[in-house]
């Protein structure tokens, strides 16, 4: 059977992770933490990647989870607090990387998405596919007078040479190069599934989830 795992998550200025990988597990990996900790961060960034979705996790209470509130990190949405304001961080450059491995053609391959936020927290994201590399091989950032700048859309597509694609064709090209092989409208109900299992309702129905995209088709007692 086709066999496409994930095996790292990568974030440049998302919310409160600066620079971070975070490793995967091929077969299961479990995320731990206490309340506010990064945990539906971490599934956030995953799904609005790979997926395109902005329909952020409430689960922990907060409603005020858009993507520029991510990329410029909302501390205190009462008082509009954030870690990196407009008035010091005229533009945010944020990346999410999603390492892939493709067993059956020993493959490596990285999804990653780059997002400008402006000055008026209005953001561009553009989605890009790098075969036969790891995140390892790549630089999200560079040095420039001392200090670590992440690439912006243009320098990050003229550095690696990479075709950059829009958010729908972007989740469609992703969904072939995953196995997952779905139209616009099976994305959406794959997505609306998944989004339904991550806040935790219990008719969510997990189990029709899991043997429908991610199990082969055999009895499964769950």
């Amino acid at each position: 059977m086709e066999k496409i795992v994930l095996r790292s998550i990568t974030l440049v200025n998302w919310y409160g992770f600066a620079k971070t990988t975070i490793p995967l597990a091929d077969d299961l990996t479990f995320i731990t933490g206490e309340n506010e900790s990064g945990k539906s961060t971490i599934l956030d960034a995953f799904k609005y990647a790979y997926l395109g979705d902005i329909s952020f996790n409430r689960s922990s209470g907060s409603s005020a989870r858009t993507v520029s509130s991510y990329t410029r990190c909302l501390i205190d949405s009462s008082i509009n607090l954030y870690a990196r304001p407009a008035d010091r961080f005229p533009t945010v450059y944020t990346h999410i990387a999603l390492e892939f491995y493709d067993k059956l053609n020993d493959v490596n391959k990285i999804l990653g998405v780059i997002i400008e936020t402006s000055s008026s927290n209005e953001t561009t994201a553009r989605r890009y596919i790098i075969k036969n590399k790891k995140i390892a091989d790549i630089s999200f950032t560079y040095e420039k007078d001392g200090k670590e700048i992440p690439y912006g859309i243009s320098d990050f597509r003229n550095t690696y040479n990479v075709e950059l694609f829009d958010v729908e064709e972007g989740k469609e090209r992703f969904s072939r190069e995953t196995g997952l092989r779905l139209n616009r409208k099976a994305i959406s109900n794959y997505c609306r599934r998944l989004r339904s299992m991550m806040t935790y309702k219990p008719e969510s129905k997990i189990a029709d989830f899991m043997k429908r995209y991610v199990l082969e088709e055999k009895e499964v007692d769950l």
